[in-house]
């Protein structure tokens, strides 16, 4: 009877085991993908600068992807070149959230990543494609969007010069003579360029993060830029607001001490 018992009670176990496996695999056969996300974009032909490289760029929306049961389901934008196969994208995750902004600085780093930027040339306007992808799982099958064209121009980023080679903005339309406002260096275009508020007091450009040598360019204030001169005279702005200054400082002799050539524009 002690035998019977014991084999009846093996028997139950293994069937709870049997059950349990099935239900797992029902579990597995419900996953049933549908239809992949639309995707819409807030612009989609857009400017790309690295003085911006922190504002937003572009915010990417989309619809929600069903998986045929309650699942987590999280998404990720891809990029790829235009007409590319996706086989190696430039990610960016949004997790469980339907909507991904991206800042200058994400989107300028995809075309960078696909090697569509040349520091040696200036940017052109290029297309890339973008698709959102669904996923529940590691192991699971995904769900891709149809991939949509944009265009964008991107920058040749370059790292920043060190203070002793680089030109900064310095006075009280600023801060004050003894404190530099950096200046963002474009590679491409070789000028340096401030975006933000000044007073209605005099700055100068200076070089190296000192007034050694007179490497310093002044001048008079123009609504529109004008030509400066080594040493020159404090520019003081007309009134206080919010500008895009952009230094074109020509050709620096630190041999012979000279500045010659140098500009600046105002918007």
């Amino acid at each position: 009877m002690k035998k019977s018992l014991t084999q009846a009670l093996g028997f139950c176990a293994a069937l709870l085991v049997s059950l349990a496996s099935c239900q797992k695999d029902d579990v597995r056969t419900t996953i049933q993908p549908g239809a992949g996300a639309t995707l819409t974009s807030s612009a989609n032909n857009l400017v790309l600068q690295q003085t911006s490289s922190t504002n937003n760029a572009v915010t990417y929306t989309w619809t929600p992807v069903s998986f045929g049961y309650a699942a987590v389901v999280s998404y990720s934008l891809q990029f790829d070149k235009k007409g590319g196969d996706f086989s190696a994208p430039v990610s960016f995750d949004a997790g469980t959230d339907l909507t991904k902004t991206l800042s200058v600085a994400d989107l300028n780093s995809a075309y960078q990543t696909k090697n569509l930027v040349s520091a040696a040339t200036t940017p052109v306007p290029t297309q890339m494609d973008v698709r959102v992808v669904a996923s529940v799982g590691a192991t699971a099958p995904t769900v891709a969007s149809t991939p949509t064209t944009f265009t964008a121009t991107p920058y040749a980023f370059c790292a920043q010069p060190s203070t002793d080679k680089a030109w900064t903005l310095i006075g009280p339309a600023g801060k004050d003579w003894n404190t530099d406002i950096a200046l963002t260096y474009d590679c491409v275009a070789k000028t340096y360029t401030y975006t933000g508020p000044l007073n209605a007091a005099a700055f100068k450009f200076r070089y190296g993060g000192q007034w050694k040598d007179d490497l310093n360019l002044g001048g008079t204030w123009s609504d529109t830029g004008t030509t400066l001169n080594q040493n020159g005279s404090d520019i003081t702005v007309a009134k206080a607001g919010t500008y895009t200054i952009t230094l074109i400082p020509g050709t620096v002799d630190l041999v012979g001490k000279k500045i010659t050539g140098s500009s600046y524009t105002v918007k």
